[in-house]
């Protein structure tokens, strides 16, 4: 937990974004954990799912990457890391400490150097 923000209110801030998108781009605006796992397996073909639009979509935007003995999910335009909804509480808490709350506009810039698909308006309201 970060001083500078609760979970509770993170996940407000991220629900309040999600519902802002339109509604045919909010289901994959933030990947959740189970999405993700979906389309590594739909790349890694480790058993068929039945979506093919989902498959169509995971192979145009995705590719897989062995990183530490652990198959990370990578945005193939960017080739960053995919980084899931439950996880972005903890990336983006961790460098906004590391960077000692040095505002929204560094704290963005950090985290997109390391993931993709994080809107600057859910850093703008956290910092």
């Amino acid at each position: 937990m970060f001083s500078f923000v609760s979970v509770e209110k993170f996940n407000d801030i991220l629900d309040e974004y999600i519902d802002s998108l339109p509604s045919n781009r909010q289901a994959k605006a933030l990947i959740t954990q189970e999405l993700a796992d979906k389309i590594k397996t739909i790349l890694l073909k480790k058993e068929s799912i039945r979506d093919e639009n989902l498959r169509y979509w995971s192979r145009k935007h995705f590719s897989t990457l062995e990183i530490n003995d652990t198959i990370q999910l990578v945005e193939k335009e960017s080739l960053k890391v995919v980084c899931p909804k439950n996880d972005l509480y903890n990336v983006i808490g961790r460098l906004h400490q590391e960077l000692q709350h040095a505002g929204y506009h560094k704290t963005y810039k950090a985290v997109g150097w390391i993931v993709k698909l994080v809107s600057m308006s859910i850093i703008t309201q956290l910092t």
